[in-house]
């Protein structure tokens, strides 16, 4: 049944003004259900601090009817700070009533800074600027404090302050230096200003551009006429110090072919290379525009050069000329050497006479060896030219005019030749790192000063340090001998802030500086407020503020010394890193002021401030409520609110928790009315369906007095998967298995106890059965039977369950035993006359064991094949070796060979495929390129030598038998 009743509403429900302002919401009273009646207004300010003024404009209204209030919220007092605050409007009617609620906002001047540009693109070892913008904002008026800092790069700003004021914004400029050998990537710059216990900043993005390189092709078009060829030369270029290889890869229109000299092509850092474009087109290719793409790749970097080509239809006779190169680097006093290759184009022949003209450039000569170059028809010469300069050569880029002549024709290209000076001996100088900090005030810190030798340089270097006003910088040693070393550089400053330093290397006429090395030293001031006077026994509250200096990002941690009769609870929170707030809340029974030291602790560094706290013996009340402990969702858990009485206070007080977050459910607050002196109880309880943290704000309200406290319920909760929710398939005997997770939500820490409910025939375990909090189970999965199965797993803990997605698990019986066959030849190509020969593989599969029998079949007819062995026993393999006699009159083109394995029922194929080749044209007196296995020329030579000692023993034999014939004539 639903009683009379009226609404309240505010309009707006939020106010924003600076201090000394004030502002205003209508009040709406509206009656529902045929409410009648009077209706008491009344409003509260709460906040932190002294508290804006609030007031309306009637204190009661008659219902029903169309009332309009008032509220008026100002900040007029000078106590009130620059805050959040809120006023509550109380419409009450015997024992009906509703509030409103209406937020303040009460702002600070400040100001906003702005980057122009945001986006700088800078090179290692360059540098760049942005232009910073300081705007007033609300009325701000005064001098902003600027600085820059980047972890990777070297910043600063000039002017470090700007004074500001509405309508009259002020500009900095933030200078970036990019130190050499800085990564490629993006960085930023941070720009913070600060005036007083205002602060803003902006960010400025810094790219800087890695290495590359570029691609072009000279000539960059080629008419070619159908059936005939030309060339282009691809030249690359380092960019941003690139050094690596570069892979060349081609795509061609249909009707044009091309090939790349050199498909890989190395760079230098700042150095060229160039690889020489094929390009033929085919005499069938219709005359039209075609295109070569040449695509240059390293790594994640890709450019590519356009080659259109034009074919034409007309064959005139003529020549090319192209040089290999593009481009010559030449030390000044040296040569360099290009290769131009001439190539005859539609049938020319003739003598090609090539000259080079450098110009009138005191010292540079260029030649060519040979200067003459004849070409048969569809063939190719090259030529040599030799640059040469000498110390008189004017150091830059010139130009060489090649040209080549035959009769009428004529063709000139031209070769640009860099000159550049030999090298002198010099030293460089770096240091490591860059940036130094964050130090201490009063902290060393030391970095590496590097000296290294150029062009065989061994001269001595002195060093010298320029610091910043206010920094102290040491090296030690001064000076490096023998051209290169190291020398250490020692820093520190007694007060926070950002300095610089540079050190100088210098050996006679020679002279190095560092980039800008940065030191920062940082540091930190605290504040504590001193509360507004209290009522002895309620606690009064502190805000300690912390300012980090020089974006110090260190962790303060808060301790206290607070006098006898005073007691102060923790520090909230306990410590702060970099800039912020903490809270301390001290409280006494005894009226009285109560200074405290509250002390901010970061490593060596300290420091103090003190706050007074106030407290008199005015009556009021405490109200205290436990945040109860975590508990399941669904369960109910209760806060237990205890309300004191203090210097003297009797009364009673009404207590509230509205409005409630949403997803809590609590029943009325027991009792809602409580009755002091003596100490009185109540009990608040909640639950909720949804883990989460609930915060209550619980109101005790007595007259003008009211008092809050927030209490905390924490509901837990647990997720219950399986991964994966597909097993198998896994064969009948063996197993299988899926990871149960369950994963605590919001704090919940309970044992959850595991149930695996199988379908029939699934054998189903779990290991462990149960889990505390988070964790995992192992759900083991088997069957005896082939088929599909489905297993969930439920997670149980008090009132709370959840079951897992349906897992469907997949059972297979074992294969049968089998076997299987390969070659290792499967293609081969035999000449008609020859043979060849391929290893037959049968492997065991599945533990198969038997004899395997095997046959051969040629497709078509012609080759002769054979086996051997014809069968074999397996246990794991076994080979046979097939060999392919192919005789002269085969006739050539494919055939296939089919080797089959047999073992009872089960058969298994595998086939070559065999292409027959014509038998070798070579002359007979050729055909042969041995005799009896020995190199021909060998063979007559060892025919030689045995015919030498057949004939050499024969003369000895005739010798020794002369002696008896003389003999015997005697």
């Amino acid at each position: 049944m639903v009683k009379p009743g009226f609404s309240i509403s505010a309009d707006p429900s939020f106010l924003e003004f600076p201090p000394g302002g004030s502002g205003t919401s209508l009040i709406n009273v509206t009656s529902g259900f045929g409410f009648a009646g009077h209706v008491a207004l009344s409003a509260e300010v709460s906040g932190l601090g002294s508290l804006p003024a609030a007031s309306l404009s009637h204190a009661s209204v008659d219902l029903p009817g169309a009332p309009t209030v008032t509220l008026t919220v100002d900040a007029t007092s000078p106590l009130v700070l620059p805050g959040y605050y809120s006023v509550l409007v109380i419409g009450a009617s015997g024992p009906v009533n509703d509030t409103a609620s209406v937020y303040i906002l009460v702002t600070e001047p400040g100001f906003a800074l702005e980057a122009n540009p945001m986006d700088l693109t800078i090179l290692a070892g360059f540098s760049g600027s942005s232009s910073i913008t300081v705007s007033s904002l609300k009325g701000f008026s005064g001098t902003v404090e600027l600085t820059a800092d980047s972890f990777d790069l070297v910043a600063s700003i000039s002017p470090t302050s700007v004074t500001v004021g509405p309508g009259t914004p002020g500009t900095s400029t933030l200078d970036v230096s990019v130190p050499a050998g800085t990564s490629p990537g993006s960085y930023f710059v941070g720009v913070s200003g600060s005036s007083g216990s205002v602060f803003n900043g902006t960010s400025v993005f810094v790219t800087v551009p890695g290495p590359d390189f570029n691609m072009t092709a000279n000539p960059e078009t080629l008419t070619i006429a159908a059936g005939s060829a030309g060339s282009s030369t691809i030249s690359l270029t380092s960019v941003y110090a690139f050094s690596g290889d570069v892979s060349l890869s081609l795509l061609c229109a249909s009707g044009v072919s091309a090939t790349i000299a050199s498909p890989t092509v190395h760079l230098a850092a700042g150095g060229t290379g160039s690889s020489k474009l094929d390009v033929s087109v085919s005499s069938y290719t219709p005359e039209g525009l075609y295109y070569v793409f040449v695509n240059g790749t390293s790594g994640s970097r890709t450019h590519f050069a356009f080659v259109p080509v034009s074919v034409t239809s007309v064959s005139t006779s003529d020549f090319s000329l192209v040089g290999s190169v593009s481009s010559l680097d030449v030390v000044q006093g040296s040569s360099g050497t290009a290769t131009f290759t001439l190539t005859s184009l539609n049938g020319f022949s003739g003598l090609v006479t090539l000259t080079a003209n450098a110009g009138s450039v005191a010292g540079l000569d260029a030649s060519f060896s040979p200067n003459t170059v004849l070409l048969s028809s569809g063939g190719t010469g090259t030529s040599t030219l030799t640059i040469s300069t000498t110390g008189a050569t004017p150091i830059g880029t010139h130009h060489a005019a090649v040209t080549g002549n035959s009769g009428s024709l004529s063709h000139t290209t031209f070769l640009d030749v860099s000159v550049r000076p030999g090298p002198t001996p010099d030293f460089t100088i770096s240091a490591s790192p860059t940036i130094k900090g964050p130090l201490d005030p009063g902290a060393h810190g030391t970095g590496t000063i590097s000296i290294t030798s150029l062009n065989s340089f061994i001269g001595t270097i002195d060093l010298n340090a320029a610091p910043s006003p206010g920094l102290s910088a040491i090296l030690s040693p001064t000076s490096v001998i023998g051209g290169s070393g190291t020398s250490t550089l020692d820093v520190t400053a007694p007060i926070a802030g950002t300095y610089t330093v540079t050190v100088t290397g210098t050996s006679g006429a020679l002279a190095h500086t560092t980039a800008v090395i940065t030191v920062n030293v940082v540091d930190f001031t605290i504040t504590a407020s001193s509360p507004n006077p209290v009522a002895a026994g309620q606690p009064a509250i502190s805000t300690i503020s912390l300012t980090a200096l020089n974006s110090f990002a260190g962790t303060v941690d808060f301790s206290n010394s607070s006098p006898v009769g005073l007691t102060c609870d923790p520090f909230v929170p306990l410590s702060v890193t970099g800039s912020g707030t903490t809270v301390l809340s001290c409280s006494s029974t005894t009226a009285g002021d109560y200074p405290v030291t509250v002390t901010g602790t970061s490593g060596s560094l300290a420091h103090s401030a003190t706050a007074t706290f106030s407290f008199t013996n005015v009556p009021d009340f405490s109200i205290t409520a436990s945040s109860p402990s975590l508990v399941n969702i669904g369960d109910s858990a209760s806060s237990t609110i205890t309300l004191i009485d203090l210097n003297g206070f009797a009364g009673d007080v009404a207590l509230s928790d509205t409005p409630l977050p949403t997803g809590l459910t609590c029943g009325s607050i027991a009792p809602s009315i409580v009755t002091i002196p003596p100490q009185a109880t109540a009990t608040l309880s909640c639950s909720a369906t949804t883990a989460g943290s609930y915060a209550v704000t619980i109101t005790g309200t007595s007259g003008s007095t009211s008092h809050s406290k927030t209490v905390t319920f924490n509901f837990g909760d647990f997720t219950l998967d399986a991964s994966p929710v597909s097993v198998g398939p896994i064969i009948t005997g063996s197993s299988g298995t899926s990871i149960i997770t369950v994963t605590s939500q919001d704090g919940f820490i309970g044992d959850v106890s595991l149930t695996a409910n199988p379908s029939a025939g699934l054998t189903a375990t779990l290991n462990p059965p149960s889990v505390i909090g988070s964790g995992t189970s192992t759900l083991t999965l088997s069957a005896t039977a082939a088929g599909t199965y489905t297993v969930t797993v439920s997670g149980t803990s008090g009132a709370l369950s959840h079951t897992t997605s349906v897992v469907t698990v997949t059972v297979t019986l074992p294969p049968p035993p089998d076997f299987s066959i390969s070659a290792s030849r499967p293609s081969m190509s035999i000449q008609a006359g020859d043979n060849a020969a391929s290893t037959i593989t049968f492997t065991s599969l599945n533990g198969f064991t038997g004899i395997v029998s095997t046959s051969v079949v040629v497709s078509p007819s012609g080759p002769q094949a054979s086996l051997n062995p014809t069968s074999l026993t397996l246990g794991a393999s076994g080979a046979s070796t097939l060999t392919i006699a192919v005789p002269v009159s085969t006739g050539t083109g494919p055939y296939t060979v089919t080797v089959t394995g047999t073992n009872g029922s089960t058969s298994h194929t595998t086939t070559i495929a065999v292409t027959v080749t014509s038998p070798s044209t070579t002359p007979p007196q050729q055909a042969a390129s041995n005799i009896l296995g020995l190199d021909p020329t060998l063979f007559y030579i060892l025919i030689g030598v045995l015919a030498v000692a057949v004939l050499s023993g024969a003369a000895t034999v005739m010798v020794r038998r002369k002696p008896p014939s003389l003999q015997a004539r005697a």
